[in-house]
């Protein structure tokens, strides 16, 4: 039998790895910042990375493997309740993007299917993990369906399943993607987040996607409350 690795396991583990790179190499003061439930629903996110302040640096998603075969790694995104996971991780990101030109927030894939493999890999589990901003998975999956990530971790490709499989063309893997976030310094001050959203309907930033369709599912399901409001 099996022995399959746990999502959390592999959250605690990555996030470790990553803190150590942003204390060596940006503050030694960085710390991880967890969601309660309810902030998780709000934000889609597992896990922050924060410097004093209220400054953040980098928001994730972890996703455990479902499967795996030859080197295979078959994850599923936006099955949450109510199936709308990926759409609030887009529309973020697009805030985001729109706001402070940063791409803060990505989902994480490491490839390890059960805890053999890897203790075998203890201590650098980064190095196969792979990234990827919700703003470069297709359009076509921002709807209410549950969606396979496929890793292919001998030719180092990444394709997301619709209909067929779509190419992700950007992805990180690796301390590369550590290297990306210190080389661009995203840091997101939340304060000031919290006054552009007073500014502006967030809905506004659905302009860009030109589709009714996304506009009928945030009607619906998206609201934000400002009281209380924690991002990432």
């Amino acid at each position: 039998m099996v022995n399959h690795i746990s999502e959390k396991t592999l959250e605690l583990n990555v996030s470790e790895n990553i803190l150590g790179i942003i204390r060596r190499n940006i503050d030694a003061r960085a710390f991880l910042h967890g969601f309660t439930l309810m902030q998780e629903h709000t934000t889609s996110l597992d896990v922050s990375v924060k410097l004093p302040n209220n400054l953040s640096i980098l928001g994730l998603q972890f996703k455990r493997p479902e499967s795996q075969s030859n080197g295979i790694y078959r994850f599923e995104i936006n099955r949450n309740i109510g199936y709308d996971q990926h759409l609030k991780l887009y529309l973020w990101s697009l805030l985001f993007f729109n706001t402070f030109h940063v791409t803060p927030l990505f989902y994480a894939f490491p490839t390890f299917f059960n805890v053999m493999d890897f203790a075998s890999s203890s201590p650098n589990f980064l190095s196969r993990t792979y990234f990827v901003n919700p703003l470069g998975m297709p359009i076509q999956i921002l709807d209410n369906n549950v969606h396979m990530v496929e890793i292919d971790t001998k030719s180092d490709t990444v394709n997301v399943w619709s209909e067929s499989p779509i190419e992700i063309e950007k992805f990180y893997k690796g301390e590369k993607f550590i290297t990306e976030i210190i080389g661009k310094k995203q840091f997101i001050q939340v304060g000031v987040l919290k006054e552009k959203l007073k500014e502006m309907k967030f809905a506004a930033t659905t302009k860009e996607l030109k589709n009714k369709h996304i506009e009928k599912l945030l009607e619906s399901k998206w609201n934000i409350r400002l009281k209380g409001f924690v991002l990432f």
